[in-house]
């Protein structure tokens, strides 16, 4: 029986669009894709900044070079973040009703400024964290990262939850296998459409005063085909 769920933010609550990323890294005068194959350290440098292990001024020097010669670390930084998209609404109200039936929970790796950029969100559409989650794990508070094994096992120490009686989703490969490998009910994401995951229309049908909800979800997903 399921008594709990971990979600990832990025790709999963949070919509990703990488697109707009590159759009804005281009206004800036990189072109990410190209500055990437030139120096595979970029990504590493990134992925350390969104985990929370490096400082902002430590990734912007990597990125820096790439760049027109008057952009500033803040720049760059927004251009980081242009890939952080919408929290559809309806994702909002469906977590904190959830929490009337199950324990839920937040994993991420993420930065502080792009968490703060979440709780923003959250809270322009009347949302706090506190009201979606029962706690959330954060990679640059924890300085742990999926999918390392320890993040799953600090999780549930902390929790006392049991993993088999927990659905996780996330949208890497890598950090699924993590999960599984953890003993969790781990489910592969494709990013943005969680509503498409089985085992989120299961939890979902299962309780009962979530239809109105579910309507809302379906119009969001209706617009994502749209889009």
């Amino acid at each position: 029986m399921i008594k709990n769920l971990i979600f990832d933010l990025g790709g999963v609550i949070e919509n990703l669009h990488m697109d707009r990323a590159e759009r804005a890294f281009r206004e800036i005068g990189m072109d990410l894709t190209k500055a990437i194959a030139e120096n595979p350290n970029i990504v590493k440098a990134v992925m350390s900044y969104i985990n929370g292990f490096v400082s902002e001024p430590e990734v912007a020097t990597v990125i820096r070079p790439y760049c027109k010669s008057d952009v500033t670390d803040e720049q760059i930084m927004q251009a980081m973040l242009a890939e952080c998209g919408d929290i559809p609404v309806a994702r909002l109200e469906a977590l904190k009703s959830l929490r009337s039936r199950y324990k839920v929970y937040l994993l991420s790796n993420i930065s502080e400024l792009f968490w703060l950029d979440a709780v923003q969100k959250m809270n322009a559409q009347g949302f706090s964290p506190e009201d979606c989650f029962d706690r959330c794990f954060l990679s640059y508070e924890m300085q742990l990262a999926k999918p390392d094994a320890r993040i799953y096992k600090q999780v549930v120490s902390e929790t006392g939850i049991r993993p088999e009686e927990t659905f996780y989703f996330d949208d890497r490969k890598e950090n699924v296998e993590a999960g599984m490998a953890a003993g969790f009910q781990a489910v592969m994401v494709d990013t943005n459409l969680l509503e498409k995951t089985e085992e989120w229309n299961e939890v979902m049908c299962s309780f009962r005063p979530m239809r109105r909800i579910r309507q809302q979800l379906s119009d969001v997903e209706a617009v994502g085909i749209l889009e």
